[in-house]
Formats: structure tokens, sequence, C-alpha cells
């Protein structure tokens, strides 16, 4: 707020602008439990998100592990089918890694969607960080403001 008041000040020779100022002054009152409020219903969100992570991460983090193994699994048999034919197409190998792991294309599936949860879930955590801290901010700016105002005695004109 400091930032937006003196620039105005400097009008002052100009123009009245203590109207403006209290205006200003009022509405940063009239915000700052409004920012408050938000705070706490932000960071309930956030405490929220964070129990959601807990759960979802080992879980996340298991089906990564398996998606590593079953990287490996590709890789050999890649290797075993160009050993055996000379050269691959991706058809052939593909057709022969679903039927030598059934299983994986359901896995593959589960894995898409715990991933896109996941990732949803990490952005929406930083998202809620993000308004947290400008909340903070503005709330402290606003506390600033008020806090140098009275101990330099100034006011409004």
């Amino acid at each position: 707020m400091f930032t937006l008041i003196e620039p105005i000040r400097k009008f002052s020779h100009i123009i009245k602008i203590k109207n403006y100022i209290e205006k200003i002054e009022e509405f940063n009152l009239e915000v700052k439990p409004m920012l408050i409020d938000e705070q706490k219903n932000v960071q309930a969100i956030l405490k929220d998100l964070k129990k959601k992570k807990q759960i979802l991460e080992p879980i996340f983090n298991e089906l990564k592990s398996k998606k590593l193994n079953y990287q490996s699994k590709r890789a050999v048999l890649k290797r075993e089918l160009i050993i055996k034919n000379g050269t691959h197409t991706d058809y052939d190998f593909n057709s022969e890694f679903n039927r030598e792991y059934p299983e994986y294309q359901e896995f593959k599936k589960e894995f898409n969607e715990t991933s896109k949860e996941y990732r949803e879930l990490i952005t929406n955590i930083i998202q809620h960080k993000k308004v947290l801290k400008n909340l903070v901010k503005h709330e402290k700016k606003i506390n600033s403001y008020f806090v140098n105002k009275s101990e330099t005695g100034q006011n409004t004109g």
C-alpha cells in the first residue's frame, strides 16, 4: 500500500488528496479481515490437499516402481527379439510384450490415471501456496503501512 499512497501524496500541491488516501485506507482496513479469513480457508484447503497427497504418494511411488520394472522387461524383450529375428517391428514387439505381460494394459491405465491425479494434486498444492503467500504479503503491507503511519504521526493530507 505504501507504493500506492506515496505517489499520490506527490500531487497534494495540485489537488486535494486527503479524501483519496482516506478512501484507500478505509478500503484496506475493510479488506484486512477478509484477507485473514481467506488465509484460514486456504490453509484448511492446503491441509486437506496435503492429507490427500500423503495417501496418494505411496501408491504413486509404487506404481512408478512397477513402471520401471516393466520398462526393464520391455528392454530385455526388445533385445531378445533383435537377437532372435535380427530385427523387429513395433507391432511384433508390442504384440509379443502384450502376450507375455497381459496385465500390463490394465497397469498402464491405472498408472496414467494415478499419475494424472497426482500431478493435479501437486499443481493444486502449489497454486494454493502461492495464493496464501500473496494473501499474507498483502496483509503485511497493510499492517506495515498503518504501523508506519502511527509511528510517524503522518496524517492523510
